[in-house]
């Protein structure tokens, strides 16, 4: 998934994860900057473990999940993602293909299976501002389950890893062949990067300027992907193992969840600074071992965006939303809302360049300019006149580099078939 970093948060520090808190309602509570890491282990049981980044707190989730009156638990959990209402999603592999693949994580804690999302050997997923939930599939592809629980397959092939471009289309990794294809939402398929450079790569993610970051397993590295098809190394420290998955945190740190091997003795979440230079945050004592440790086989990660954003109202043909904006106290924001089979994103609408101070913001129709209160929040209310054609509508916030009125980070988009 695409992941916006947080500004001004405090740096954490390895003393802090040893003091894990009761299991409550609130870890499913997220807000601006969490680190969400899937924990593929056997320790505590298939799990996640939100980091709270801002503070230092590990919120660990029940390590038995409970739906329908019973308990379940996946043969490990590989990826998550949270969608447009802000509520996690886990992917798990399921050998025997009996069991949802898809579980969404609800804020009071109850989890729901997902329907239609029931293809084993599961490795990646992200979702799209129209509602749909990819999942990159070792063994079929690249499936695309929509709103209504259909499931499709847009690309045929093995799918390690998946996160979505500035312009819709699908970024896959394929781990055997040792490329990262761009799939269009209409199934085109075509290359992005392949070679020797590439060995193993499974997760991945871009930033706002539609830079590609891949975690490159085979070769124990990060390789940054630009827009122009140029490729560097952007971390090979020797603390990498084996980089499964990787999201952009605070101040444009990557971080890295890395498994391991069998017997490494250290399966660990990174922080790699722009130098390169690998920091652990969360870390096992001892692979295998019962320690006690936060985590036990760290795979897939989500960073919560530093704009994100939750809304209430009612599916209704015009109506009134109530849209909450968390992000930094005082950051001043730029609030979209658009309509449409495929709507313009505002990364589109506004380019990143000094061009950008010659628009007079009050002009522009369907926008709304605000400050994010000192609380973390603004709650907006937009209203949709009553008569309004049926269709989707989309909100989406952006913050402006007051220097430059370049974009400087980017919200989770928010949708619904019809307000």
């Amino acid at each position: 998934m695409t992941n916006v970093p947080m500004r001004g948060l405090c740096a954490l520090f390895l003393a802090s994860i040893f003091a894990l808190p009761q299991v409550a309602s609130a870890q499913y509570q997220l807000a601006p900057g969490d680190i969400i890491i899937a924990d593929h282990g056997v320790e505590f049981g298939h799990k996640t473990v939100v980091l709270r980044k801002a503070d230092g707190t590990v919120l660990e989730p029940a390590r038995d999940f409970v739906f329908d009156g019973g308990g379940f638990a996946l043969s490990g959990v590989t990826d998550v993602a949270v969608d447009a209402r802000g509520r996690i999603l886990l992917l798990g592999y399921d050998p025997t293909g009996q069991s949802p693949l898809v579980y969404r994580v609800e804020p009071n804690g109850v989890v729901l299976p997902l329907v239609g999302a029931r293809p084993n050997d599961a490795f990646g997923m992200a979702t799209d501002k129209f509602g749909n939930l990819l999942i990159a599939n070792g063994f079929v592809g690249l499936l695309r389950v929509t709103p209504d629980g259909s499931v499709q397959t847009v690309y045929s092939g093995h799918s390690s890893g998946v996160t979505i471009a500035a312009n819709g289309d699908y970024l896959v990794s394929n781990a055997p062949q040792r490329e990262i294809l761009r799939v269009t939402p209409q199934g085109d398929v075509s290359s992005l990067l392949q070679g020797a450079v590439l060995i193993n790569p499974l997760g991945l993610t871009r930033d706002n300027a539609d830079n590609v970051y891949i975690a490159n397993a085979g070769r124990r590295d990060i390789v940054k992907v630009a827009t122009d098809g140029s490729f560097r190394i952007v971390s090979r420290d020797p603390a990498l193992t084996f980089p499964t998955d990787v999201a952009i945190g605070a101040g444009g740190n990557l971080i890295v969840p890395d498994g391991g091997t069998s017997g490494s003795g250290l399966d660990a979440v990174f922080r790699i600074a722009p130098n390169g230079t690998a920091v652990p945050l969360l870390f096992d004592g001892q692979d295998g071992a019962i320690d006690g440790f936060p985590v036990d086989d760290p795979f897939g990660v989500y960073v919560v965006p530093e704009l994100f954003i939750t809304y209430s109202g009612q599916a209704v043909r015009g109506g009134r939303i109530l849209v909450t904006i968390q992000g930094e106290p005082g950051a001043p924001f730029l609030l979209g809302l658009s309509s449409g089979a495929q709507p313009t994103p505002l990364s589109a609408i506004f380019p990143r360049d000094d061009r950008f101070l010659d628009v007079d913001l009050s002009q522009l129709r369907g926008f709304v300019t605000g400050t994010i209160a000192s609380n973390g929040a603004r709650t907006l209310t937009l209203d949709i006149p009553v008569g309004t054609p049926i269709g989707r509508r989309f909100v989406q916030a952006v913050t402006l580099d007051p220097s430059t009125n370049r974009i400087d980070d980017i919200s989770n988009p928010i949708s619904a078939e019809i307000f």
